[in-house]
C-alpha cells in the first residue's frame, strides 16, 4: 500500500509541478514579460524532452536485452510454464503515445501501479512466485521512474524555483491574487517535487537491493523534510543573492561552487560508467546536483561526506545573505531580516531532521 500511494504521489506531484510552472510562463506571456516566458518555459520543455529521450532508449535497451523482456504470466500459471513474450505493438503504440505528450515518468508510475495491483492479487491467490515476480517487475519500474523523476527535478524543479524566487524578489507578486497564487503554487510544487524526488529515488534503490532494509513510512517523511528545509534554504539564498549582483558574479559564484564539487568528486573512486574516460562526464553532472543538494554516490560511511558538504553549504549560504542584506541598502524589504533569519535557520532545522533520520529511522 506504501508503495502504492508512492507511486500515486510521485504521478500527482509531477503533473501539478508541470501545470503550476505552466500557469506562470502564461501569466509572464499576458504581461509582455519575454524574458522571464521564454526562460520559464524553457525549463519545462527541456528537461521533459531530455527525459522522453532518455526514457525511450532505455525501453529500446529493454527490448533488446533478453534478461529485461517483458514476461507475461497469467495469474493462474507456474511461472516456470509461461513463456517469454515480446512487447506487444499495441503497447509500443501506447508507450509513444504518451512519450509523444512528455509524460515519461507517469508512464513508469503507472506501469509499476499495475505490477504492484497484480503481485497483490497473486498474494491473495496464495501463488507466492507469480507474485515475486510482478514485485520485481514493479521495483524494476519504479526505480526507472524515480530516476526519471530525479533527473527531471534538477534539471526543472531547482532552476524553476531559483528564476521564479529571483522574479519575485525583484519584482514582488503579481497584483492579481491568481496570478500570485500562481507563482506560490510553483515555487511550493518545484521544492515539494525536488525534496520528494530525491527521498523517493533513495526508497526505490533500497527496495531494488536484496542487502537493504526497506524505508518505512517515519523515514520517508523524515527524509523529505530534511531536503524541503536544506534545499529551500540553499535555493531561497542563491536567489535573494542573484536578485542584487550582476549575472556575472552570479555565475562566477557558482561556478566556483561547481568546480570544488568536481575537484572533490574526482577524488572519490566510482564506477558508474562502462568506460573509465566516461566518469569524469558523470561526475561533472553530479557536481551540477551538488550545486542544490547532496546525493551519496558511494558506498560506505557517510557521516564526513555529510559534513564537508553540509559546511560548505552553509557557509555559502552565510556569505550569499550577508552580501544580499548589505546591498539591499535602504531599499530594505519588509522580508529582509525574516528571510535572513529563515534561510539561515531553516537549513539548521533540515539538518536537524537528517540527524534523526539516521540515529532513529534509518534501516540497517
Amino acid at each position: 500500500v506504501f508503495d502504492l500511494l508512492g507511486n500515486i504521489v510521485g504521478i500527482g506531484s509531477y503533473l501539478s509541478d508541470v501545470v503550476t510552472d505552466c500557469w506562470v510562463a502564461y501569466t509572464h506571456f499576458v504581461r509582455y514579460n519575454w524574458w522571464w516566458f521564454s526562460l520559464t518555459l524553457g525549463f519545462v520543455i527541456i528537461p521533459s524532452l531530455v527525459m522522453t529521450f532518455f526514457s525511450t532508449v532505455w525501453y529500446i535497451q529493454e527490448h533488446r536485452d533478453p534478461h529485461h523482456q517483458h514476461i507475461k504470466y497469467s495469474l493462474d500459471d507456474h511461472p516456470s510454464e509461461s513463456k517469454k513474450k515480446k512487447v506487444s505493438t499495441r503497447r509500443w503504440v501506447s508507450r509513444f503515445i504518451l512519450l509523444f505528450f512528455q509524460v515519461a515518468p507517469v508512464l513508469r508510475y503507472l506501469d509499476s501501479i499495475i505490477f504492484c495491483c497484480r503481485s497483490w492479487m497473486a498474494n491473495k491467490k496464495g501463488n507466492h512466485r507469480v507474485k515475486r515476480h510482478w514485485y520485481e517487475r514493479m521495483l524494476y519500474e519504479d526505480t526507472d521512474a524515480t530516476l526519471l523523476r530525479l533527473m527531471e527535478c534538477f534539471m526543472e524543479a531547482a532552476p524553476q524555483l531559483v528564476l521564479q524566487l529571483y522574479i519575485i524578489s525583484i519584482n514582488g507578486l503579481h497584483d492579481e491574487w491568481y496570478n500570485a497564487a500562481a507563482q506560490v503554487l510553483s515555487c511550493v510544487t518545484s521544492l515539494f517535487s525536488l525534496s520528494w524526488a530525491i527521498a523517493a529515488y533513495h526508497k526505490a534503490l533500497r527496495l531494488s537491493l536484496a542487502d537493504k532494509s526497506n524505508l518505512n513510512w517515519k523515514g520517508f517523511a523524515l527524509l523529505i523534510l530534511w531536503r524541503v528545509f536544506t534545499i529551500g534554504a540553499r535555493i531561497s539564498a542563491m536567489a535573494l543573492f542573484a536578485s542584487e549582483v550582476s549575472p556575472w558574479i552570479f555565475a562566477a559564484a557558482i561556478a566556483i561552487h561547481w568546480l570544488v564539487m568536481f575537484i572533490w568528486c574526482l577524488t572519490k573512486k566510482t564506477e558508474f560508467c562502462h568506460h573509465s574516460w566516461q566518469e569524469p562526464f558523470f561526475k561533472a553532472v553530479m557536481s551540477v546536483v551538488y550545486i542544490f543538494g547532496f546525493l551519496n554516490l558511494l558506498e560506505g560511511y557517510t557521516r564526513f561526506r555529510y559534513i564537508f558538504f553540509y559546511s560548505l553549504v552553509y557557509l555559502e549560504n552565510l556569505a550569499m545573505m550577508m552580501v544580499w542584506f548589505w546591498m539591499g541598502g535602504t531599499d530594505m524589504r519588509w522580508f529582509h531580516k525574516g528571510a535572513v533569519v529563515c534561510i539561515v535557520l531553516g537549513f539548521l532545522v533540515g539538518v536537524t531532521f537528517q540527524m534523526v533520520y539516521y540515529k532513529f529511522y534509518h534501516p540497517n
